[in-house]
């Protein structure tokens, strides 16, 4: 390989690993996918009364970790309580909705993060 086409993948592996740190495009890439995929999957799921769980449903990003979750800013309009706090007790009476998010959903997540992650780098998929 000559110096220019070694120069080039040199090149490529650092926008590779620029993508990778915190805050870099496969941060986004992921953050992304647990919104179109995930949150909204959960929210269309969980049982429904007055609608107030299933808009709560949010994607939160905590350092490097982003989580699918229940917004505690939410209140459920009727009864006047947080979907933060009856959320896990309708999920352990009802069926566990993230559970099902990864097992129904996990695929697409990753899926939808990857193509996410090379649009950004300008692979495209």
């Amino acid at each position: 390989m000559s110096a220019q086409g070694l120069a080039e993948v040199a090149a490529v592996l650092d926008r590779i690993q620029q993508t990778l740190e915190s805050g870099g495009e496969l941060f986004y890439a992921v953050a992304v996918a647990a919104r179109d995929e995930g949150a909204r999957y959960a929210a269309f799921i969980v049982p429904v009364d007055t609608g107030s769980l299933a808009r709560a449903q949010d994607v939160f990003i905590e350092g490097d970790v982003t989580i699918i979750g229940t917004d505690p800013d939410v209140v459920n309009p009727k009864s006047r309580t947080l979907p933060l706090i009856y959320g896990p007790i309708v999920a352990m009476s009802h069926f566990d909705f993230y559970g099902r998010v990864v097992a129904e959903r996990g695929d697409a997540i990753v899926g939808r993060a990857f193509v996410e992650w090379t649009n950004a780098i300008g692979g495209g998929v």
